[in-house]
């Protein structure tokens, strides 16, 4: 999964290392933007499951009570909306893997874009490739090139926006006395 590579870059130190816990921390708050959580995914299968079940069970008990076929009726309902929810989200998470692979700044703007989207037999979106190619070229403002990065680090030289630490002049974190304090600004104008 890209994003989560882009983050690890993100995180990476001079060193060599990564900051775990910051890497950790970003990937927690991107996480539901950018995959389906598991529990979510199990739930519309087990309701798919147990929707295929019941149908099934009703099915073999009667054929010519009403209020069965009423109760056949709502299951099978019931089926295809679990089946069409569950066919939903996975065109969403692979769309949106293929977007973020392709360096959109804005995922879900891309993917309004894109428009309506069908999986074919094998489940794969049909036609994803070129459509998000396509996408990237006439739109190539909403989409990063590789030279350009996603943030700048506030250190980085012109950054220019956000809080930059200021030298305070301060020892060793010591409280401050009134001629540290004045030779602090004295020292910094």
């Amino acid at each position: 999964m890209e994003w989560i590579k882009t983050i690890l870059e993100q995180y990476k130190k001079e060193d060599g290392t990564f900051d775990v816990e910051g890497a950790n921390k970003a990937i927690d708050k991107a996480f539901p933007e950018n995959a389906v959580p598991k529990d979510q995914y199990n739930n519309v299968s087990s309701q798919l499951k147990t929707a295929n079940k019941a149908l099934t069970d009703l099915k073999e008990q009667t054929k010519d009570n009403p209020e069965i076929q009423k109760q056949l009726e709502d299951a099978q309902q019931a089926r295809e909306s679990a089946e069409a929810e569950l066919k939903q989200l996975k065109i969403d998470t692979s769309v949106k893997d293929a977007l973020q692979s392709a360096g959109a700044k804005d995922v879900d703007y891309a993917m309004f874009k894109l428009g309506k989207l069908e999986m074919d037999a094998k489940g794969n979106i049909k036609d994803l490739d070129n459509r998000v190619k396509e996408l990237k070229e006439s739109m190539p403002d909403y989409f990063q090139t590789a030279k350009e990065p996603e943030t700048k680090n506030e250190t980085d030289e012109g950054a220019g926006n956000g809080y930059r630490t200021i030298d305070n002049g301060l020892q060793d974190g010591k409280e401050p006395t009134g001629t540290d304090v004045f030779q602090a600004i004295v020292d910094k104008y």
